[in-house]
């Protein structure tokens, strides 16, 4: 692929994925593991033992085709403890479409634009509901009430970039438990958790053909319009921003 791709913090799509067959039973997962690891990222690497056969079958999902191609010509026929492995590409399927846990989104980013190249910030975190709420214990017995507290929080994360760009994400956090610290908490990390998530939503890894690696921002902004006084969606303007699903 000679103009690059796009890879995006959701995961990895069919066309990048390998099955590999023929591996031998008693093979070192770890170690076969760091072999296709050493071809590019991976989202996972699993292997499959069938009893009723010889030898197991692996998965290995890369974020990148490039990486993925490389790994399918260089190691279809490798020799592993005797078995020759054979690997063929995902050709069929449905990608799926969930964002990356947030843990995977930071490892993607680290791996290909450096762990001191961004950073995350928040700059609002506000409680905007604390109440009390009746529930029934049992379905079936509207006697048994049970007492438990409904809290909601609202968190506006900034993503920037070495560069001086960023991106804003905004993220709701809700809960319900009957101790009000738990409710609280949960639903502060919650708040962040989705914050966070939208702002990788918001960046898209660009590997060129020349194995340069460039981050886009989808409405990014430089370091002379944030000192020219941008105006960033805090504390009430998060509600509103979330209301009126608006992308900024």
């Amino acid at each position: 692929m000679s103009d690059g791709e796009v890879i995006l913090f959701k995961y990895p799509p069919h066309h990048s994925t390998l099955f590999v067959y023929n591996v031998p039973k008693d093979v070192n997962v770890d170690a076969l593991m760091d072999l296709f690891a050493s071809y590019g990222l991976m989202n996972d690497f699993v292997v499959t033992e069938d009893p009723s056969k010889p030898t197991s079958f692996a998965t290995a999902r890369y974020y990148s085709k490039v990486a993925s191609s490389k790994a399918l010509s260089e190691l279809n026929g490798f020799m592993v403890n005797g078995f020759s492995l054979k690997i063929q590409p995902s050709k069929y399927g449905k990608d799926k479409e969930p964002d990356l846990p947030i843990t995977k989104s930071i490892e993607l980013m680290n791996h290909f634009a450096g762990f001191n190249q961004w950073t995350t910030q928040i700059t609002a975190l506000e409680q905007t509901k604390i109440e009390l709420v009746q529930t029934n214990a049992n379905d079936l017995d509207d006697q048994n009430k049970v007492t438990k507290v409904a809290c909601e929080h609202l968190c506006s994360i900034k993503l920037s970039l070495k560069d001086g760009r960023y991106v804003v994400g905004t993220g709701v956090g809700k809960s319900l438990h009957p101790n009000p610290m738990v409710s609280r908490e949960l639903s502060r990390k919650l708040a962040v958790t989705s914050a966070r998530k939208h702002c990788f939503q918001k960046v898209a890894i660009v590997v060129l053909g020349t194995g340069r690696v460039a981050i886009h921002c989808m409405a990014d902004q430089t370091m002379e319009e944030e000192n020219d006084e941008v105006d960033f969606p805090t504390h009430n303007k998060i509600g509103v921003l979330l209301g009126n699903n608006i992308d900024f």
